[in-house]
């Protein structure tokens, strides 16, 4: 029998949620998702204490053996929506500069059916702009279970509109990242209340993390790269070897490439630019898909959106002892099919990753000052501040891997 070296305590106050403990199933039987599995499958619960309540999740440990010739995803991510419902000055995704624009369900359908024949997703991260903008969120989720995309459903909101989800949209729900910014700190008590809530009747877990500085990884004055510049930041950058993310029959290393054109545009950026939409990344209905997807990931040159991003440039100097620790076991494969399988996992990850990111966060921005890469306060832009400047340009005609 095994049991959990973190909270072994069990819940007064929530005793509904206790799962059995230390289940060892020694006749596991073969995965329907292309893995065999081990002959250990391990149970355990774990509690995690939230807003006053003390709540039990069961925590599944498997030693996963790969039998499929498959291409392994720790997550892929989905904007459900290119737009927000607030303005967030230094917005990675460009979301106050973007047309309202959704994902349609039915080319989502297409493009997760082709992908899944070719990849194994281990964690879904819908995301926006605001992803509770869309009126059929469920839809994607029941989709991606209908089809086995992944293992895991996540969303990451800002958490505005959670209170207008109904029931179906947490039955298929698994983990909530709920971003925090500071002119929003006051709902914090009623979010909490809400997913406590919401989540002693459903089987999902939660995060509510304060966000009160935004990196500024466009280059200034929207500026193009020089050759080397961009080849650095892509060398250093994270999101090129675990942010892949889809959208609209391509697949693509980051998200970088789906907004960056349009955001330029709406700039006034003059220049000619080429369509990344299209020359970035790879589209998922064209034949040989897991060829031309092992390529395109292990290709070494930056990509075109690159030569207008920074974030890469940030690294050297952002991290901090957990994400060290983190890193070191992202390689290992063990620790992506506990983490990024687990809803208790994924809450524990972020939670120690908030923790250590404010304890560092004054050393961190004097060096990311020092390096030229901005981290300023979170602000909400005027809609003044987004109008669009664009002067329109031809787009030359490009064609995608």
């Amino acid at each position: 029998m095994w049991r959990s070296p973190f909270l072994q305590h069990s819940s007064k106050k929530a005793p509904a949620l206790l799962a059995s403990t230390a289940i060892v199933n020694r006749n596991t039987p073969p995965s329907t998702s292309g893995h065999t599995r081990s002959p250990l499958r391990i149970y355990n619960d774990l509690d995690a204490i939230r807003g006053g309540h003390t709540i039990s999740y069961k925590i599944c440990a498997e030693a996963v053996v790969a039998k499929t010739d498959k291409i392994s995803f720790n997550w892929i991510e989905v904007h459900l929506a290119s737009h927000c419902n607030i303005r967030c000055n230094g917005c990675t995704h460009h979301s106050p500069f973007a047309k309202k624009r959704f994902y349609d369900i039915d080319q989502y359908q297409k493009d997760i059916s082709a992908l899944s024949k070719v990849a194994d997703v281990n964690l879904l991260w819908l995301l926006g702009g605001e992803p509770l903008l869309h009126p059929r969120i469920s839809d994607f989720f029941e989709k991606s279970k209908e089809i086995g995309f992944s293992k895991l459903n996540a969303i990451s909101t800002n958490g505005l509109l959670l209170n207008k989800m109904g029931d179906r949209f947490f039955d298929n729900i698994d983990y909530i990242f709920v971003a925090l910014y500071p002119s929003f700190e006051k709902n914090r008590g009623r979010l909490k209340d809400l997913l406590v809530s919401k989540s002693r009747l459903r089987n999902f877990t939660f995060n509510i993390i304060s966000r009160s500085h935004f990196y500024q990884i466009d280059t200034d004055g929207n500026r193009r790269l020089s050759d080397e510049e961009a080849q650095k930041s892509y060398e250093n950058c994270d999101r090129p070897k675990k942010g892949q993310f889809i959208e609209d029959g391509h697949f693509y290393k980051c998200m970088r490439p789906v907004s960056t054109g349009e955001y330029l545009r709406n700039r006034g950026y003059v220049e000619e630019i080429p369509d990344f939409r299209v020359v970035d990344g790879v589209d998922i209905h064209q034949p040989l898909l897991k060829e031309r997807i092992e390529s395109y990931m292990a290709s070494k040159k930056c990509l075109e959106s690159c030569y207008y991003c920074t974030l890469g440039l940030k690294k050297e100097s952002k991290v901090t002892v957990w994400r060290r620790i983190k890193a070191t076991f992202d390689g290992v494969t063990m620790f992506q099919n506990i983490v990024y399988r687990s809803r208790s996992m994924l809450y524990w990850t972020h939670a120690i990753q908030d923790v250590f990111d404010s304890l560092y966060s004054r050393r961190i921005a004097g060096k990311i000052q020092d390096i030229g890469v901005s981290l300023v306060p979170h602000r909400l832009l005027e809609k003044e501040e987004c109008m669009s400047r664009e002067k329109h340009q031809p787009v030359p005609a490009a064609k995608s891997l």
